[in-house]
């Protein structure tokens, strides 16, 4: 008998198609049972877990003399098919983690929706920001939109979950997709399966989504196997240097106020209430060397606050940012992405046509500490300039008003012919720029809509002849370059060569911003 019924479905990569069944298994403890359709190869795949007390029922016990008996006990179930040369699984309950992951196209899920669902009728997306690290965000509506209309950042947002409308004759109902999993629902019974499995297949393998979303190959995920086995070794020398520029983040958007915290393989039992990369790395044997296999065989465990757990290998939870040979990479959810060359060499343009600021600033002092090389830090670099060029020193000089959501600087240094200069070291990496042309952003534009912002400016000059620098009620952006000052980089090469990749992005984005409102821009290196 046909049912109603919201199926999941993956799609085994093109080198497994040709594997056992068996080998699909996460764990040999997964029971095993065949498949007794007409014309269909396949085996059904279970784990019962036994029934356990929730973590709290000890603490829910202790406020009655009344025994509370409450147990948890979830199934898993997954249906693994053969459909022509093709292997796809079914998973039902939490049976994906009965499958070996990496067995699977990482982008089935999100490429088959875009294909099955009207661009305009989109009501939920799921994005990964890339700008500086990985910041998931998600956005949804009653109403049905467009992508565009969901404030999607084409330069820095990674589309990985979609859900909306079918398109017409589409026979599938409550589309969704991300990453390597297609949801959708329909009525059908088990003997449906090997038609819906090639209709499915079929909506994969086209390229209809490139006439609304071709966007999304502005990033695009690295199969050559070759150059993911280059990135990878320069990810294991970071790792086993135990750098922290590599970052752990959940594959998946959580709900965190369901999470009571994180732990790891090898110290299961230690749970920590923030997921950080230093507790993987103390987890390792000193003088342990990682592997990829190992990476993908050690779990990060999410334990929920009603005592059940999931758990994700580090393989699929590491952030990681490489620019070898001048192409750049990020490392996400068990994938590696490449930048689009064309998009890549658009956002150099746009910083490279950034003028170098004529301002002959001083280079920062380095002095040598107990033997060790240090450069003049950022609060005494600002005061040496300011009272070297006869400029007003506002570094730690905030302003608010009641409009305001938090207090900001209106720049470290106000030059008496009005330029606004913003200083950053170099040091600092991706975020510690991206944050700098940020704040530079973020400052201009209170200045241009806020009156009372600009009193509040003024009132922090500590020069009256240099407090007409700033109009208050006639003020014009044409008069204020805005200038970002990166300390401790050479200034002989061109700008798109001396930042991180998606710092270029953060500048590209701030000075498309910054013009809009007629502000000047122009950058310096020191």
């Amino acid at each position: 008998m046909k049912i109603q019924l919201q199926l999941n479905a993956m799609l085994a990569e093109n080198q497994y198609s040709n594997a056992r069944f068996s080998d699909f298994k996460s764990s040999p403890s997964i029971s095993e049972y065949p498949i007794s359709l007409a014309g269909i190869q396949g085996v059904i795949l279970v784990k019962n877990m036994p029934s356990s007390p929730p973590r709290w029922q000890d603490f829910i016990q202790s406020a009655t003399t009344t025994t509370i008996d409450l147990h948890n006990r979830s199934s898993s179930a997954a249906i693994l098919l053969k459909i022509d040369k093709n292997i796809i699984a079914y998973t039902f309950g939490y049976g994906r983690f009965l499958l070996n992951e990496y067995f699977f196209e990482s982008d089935f899920g999100i490429k088959t929706a875009l294909n099955t669902l009207q661009h305009d009728g989109i009501k939920s997306i799921d994005l990964l920001n890339i700008s500086d690290q990985a910041m998931q965000k998600r956005a949804q509506s009653a109403k049905s939109h467009t992508a565009d209309q969901f404030g999607i950042d084409i330069s820095r947002d990674i589309l990985r979950a979609v859900t909306g409308k079918p398109l017409a004759g589409i026979r599938f109902k409550n589309i969704k997709g991300g990453g390597s999993v297609y949801s959708f629902s329909t009525k059908a019974d088990a003997s449906d399966l090997a038609t819906i499995s090639q209709d499915i297949i079929r909506y994969y393998n086209n390229s209809n989504y490139k006439s609304n979303f071709s966007w999304m190959d502005n990033i695009k995920k690295v199969k050559n196997q070759n150059t993911i086995s280059m990135l990878e070794q320069l990810l294991l020398k970071e790792i086993n240097s135990k750098n922290t520029s590599v970052l752990l983040t959940l594959p998946e958007i959580q709900s965190w106020d369901s999470i009571d915290g994180f732990s790891f393989t090898r110290k299961k039992r230690s749970i920590k209430h923030s997921l950080e990369i230093d507790d993987y790395y103390a987890t390792i044997q000193p003088g342990n060397t990682q592997s990829i296999s190992n990476l993908k065989s050690d779990k990060i465990y999410c334990h929920d606050i009603n005592g059940g757990e999931r758990y994700y290998s580090i393989a699929k939870s590491i952030y990681y940012e490489t620019t070898p040979s001048n192409n750049s990479y990020i490392l996400f959810s068990g994938d590696w992405y490449e930048i689009d060359h064309a998009f890549h060499n658009s956002i150099d343009a746009t910083i490279n046509a950034i003028p170098l600021s004529s301002i002959q600033f001083p280079a920062p002092t380095i002095s040598i500490v107990n033997g060790k090389t240090v450069i003049e830090n950022e609060g005494a670099y600002n005061a040496k300039v300011a009272a070297l060029l006869g400029a007003e020193l506002l570094d730690k000089k905030l302003i608010k008003t009641p409009s305001m959501a938090s207090a900001l600087e209106v720049c470290d240094i106000l030059m008496t012919t009005g330029e606004y200069i913003h200083v950053k070291h170099g040091k600092g990496g991706s975020s510690s720029l991206s944050h700098l042309f940020a704040q530079g952003y973020v400052s201009a534009l209170v200045m241009c809509q806020e009156q009372a912002a600009r009193q509040e400016a003024v009132n922090q000059i500590s020069n009256p002849a240099n407090k007409n620098i700033i109009h208050v009620t006639n003020y014009n952006p044409q008069n204020h370059k805005v200038v970002y000052l990166v300390l401790g980089k050479s200034k002989n090469i061109s700008t798109s060569k001396m930042l991180p990749f998606f710092s270029k992005v953060n500048l590209a984005i701030a000075k498309k911003n910054l013009s809009s409102m007629n502000y000047p821009v122009e950058i310096k290196f020191v």
